[in-house]
């Protein structure tokens, strides 16, 4: 046999091999490519402002860019950010403290001549009751009862006192929409959190278009006054009820509708004063435990100058991992706002929300990332005011992956296709369930997704950013189930 047919066999190889590659590289490419072109042919997109990228995290490439540096405005989904950079810059085994302690001194009769303090550094979880029966209201109260007798206190000459100055400026961001912040996801954070910053209200109901008998309310010792029109709706309708504000001081108006035939119907509100709530509930507890207090129950930004203080009981909050797990996963804003809120107070800074906006922005951009465009209101989503790029969102996703603890950490808050979270009830019975880790974000005509999808040859970035679409919320949000789906095959 001619000897030159060995010397061709390999250069016949290399074609091949490379003519396979690029086949199998362009059916890769192709699954993004037709999940975009799906997108793009759905009528309520028509007249919208919306973006889609899709990256290759193995290769770096770019498979979809459609409109990759418009501002848009993000939802929810702006938490992925705040998550991740707080991850990337306090670690991902942070915690904070909430401190039990006493100022003055207590006397040989066992009084505290002083004041019993709580002092927070802005745990938002502290009698949440979302990881486990030790973080209830009822357990962390009865761990301070137990701190206060261990510690000899009989009675209380002076008051209980909720200190919530750890962090600065307002509650709630700037640009929060009026008719938002009266409901329970529109509670700003503070030094000192107690309930996850929220009550409860319980209805009952009758006949369609009855008045809506409120039953109950936790905790029970509200500081409001409800003037209450809610209204019996269509069964099956859920909670169409508002909390707003007045102009009366203490006054709630509950306006809207909630089903038919209901019988103890929950309906949550943002507690405004969480550091005199929890005051209040300890000066309660400590009271029907037979501990005589003097004074009454008190918020205040700091003890009182002058004054010695004394530890009696230490609380660690939960990791920021298992912290930011809930924030994504169950979409909580005021677990977001929070850790926005720690990421100023890093290197002693101030705890405001601004000043964690400078932070993540100067994190970010000595990393690289471009920042034009980046319009960052608050932490959470709830602002439409916050604008971000598909491009930097899959390009910031695509940074805090390459960091094995801190990528695995934040992929592992995001909700999952077909099982957890805001995706649960998507993908269902595809070959794409489990494939798909992701953040939503909805506000009004606002539908945003993004995170990792296993692509068939690597794992993938993605950022689908939808503003300003028309028609049906349903139908544009099984378009892009669907486009999800291609991005795994």
């Amino acid at each position: 046999m001619d000897c030159n047919t060995y010397r061709r066999k390999p250069t016949y190889s290399k074609l091949l091999f490379s003519l396979l590659f690029l086949f199998v590289a362009s059916s890769l490419h192709a699954q993004p490519q037709q999940a975009y072109a799906l997108l793009k042919s759905q009528p309520s997109l028509k007249n919208a402002q919306w973006g889609m990228v899709v990256r290759n995290l193995k290769t770096g490439k770019d498979l979809v860019l459609h409109n990759p540096d418009y501002s848009l405005t993000t939802g929810s989904t702006i938490k992925v950010l705040t998550t991740g950079t707080a991850l990337a810059m306090l670690g991902k085994d942070f915690k904070v403290q909430t401190t039990l302690a006493y100022t003055g001194s207590i006397d040989a009769a066992g009084t505290l001549q002083g004041d019993l303090c709580i002092i927070g550094e802005g745990d938002p979880t502290l009698g949440c009751g979302r990881f486990g029966a030790s973080s209830t209201p009822e357990a962390v109260l009865a761990a301070w009862q137990a701190a206060v007798a261990k510690a000899g206190i009989r009675a209380i000459a002076g008051s209980v006192v909720g200190i919530q100055g750890y962090f600065e400026g307002p509650a709630q961001p700037d640009g929060w929409p009026f008719g938002d912040l009266g409901s329970y996801y529109g509670a700003g954070t503070s030094g000192l959190c107690w309930r996850e910053n929220m009550y409860k209200l319980y209805f009952g109901t009758s006949t369609l278009g009855s008045a809506a008998v409120l039953k109950s309310m936790t905790p029970a010792n509200l500081p409001y006054t409800f003037d209450n029109q809610v209204t019996a709706g269509h069964a099956g309708s859920g909670d169409q009820a508002y909390i707003y504000e007045t102009t009366k001081e203490g006054e709630r108006l509950l306006q809207g509708t909630i089903p038919i035939l209901s019988t103890n119907f929950e309906v949550k509100g943002a507690l405004k004063n969480p550091a005199l709530a929890c005051a209040q509930d300890l000066y309660m507890h400590l009271r029907a435990a037979k501990i005589e207090i003097a004074g009454s129950y008190k918020a205040q930004d700091k003890i009182s100058k002058g004054q010695n203080r004394t530890d009696i009981l230490v609380l660690q909050s939960p990791s920021l991992e298992a912290i930011v797990g809930e924030t994504n996963r169950e979409s909580i804003n005021l677990f977001a706002e929070t850790c926005l809120r720690w990421i100023a107070k890093a290197n002693e800074g101030s705890g405001s929300t601004p000043k964690g906006i400078d932070k993540l922005k100067a994190f970010w951009k000595d990393r690289g990332l471009d920042l034009e465009g980046f319009l960052m209101q608050d932490g959470s989503g709830l602002s439409p005011a916050n604008g971000v790029t598909p491009r930097q969102m899959t390009s910031i996703l695509d940074k805090l992956s390459k960091d094995t603890n801190i990528g695995s950490a934040l992929r592992g808050s995001l909700s999952v296709l077909g099982q957890s979270g805001t995706l649960a009830d998507m993908g269902k019975g595809s070959s794409a369930v489990g494939k798909v880790q992701a953040k939503s974000g909805t506000i009004t005509r606002v539908l945003c997704y993004v995170g990792y999808a296993q692509g068939p040859g690597s794992d993938l970035a993605f950022a689908i950013m939808l503003n300003r679409y028309t028609g049906k919320f349903k139908d544009t949000k099984k378009a892009v189930e669907q486009a999800l789906i291609l991005l795994t095959k």
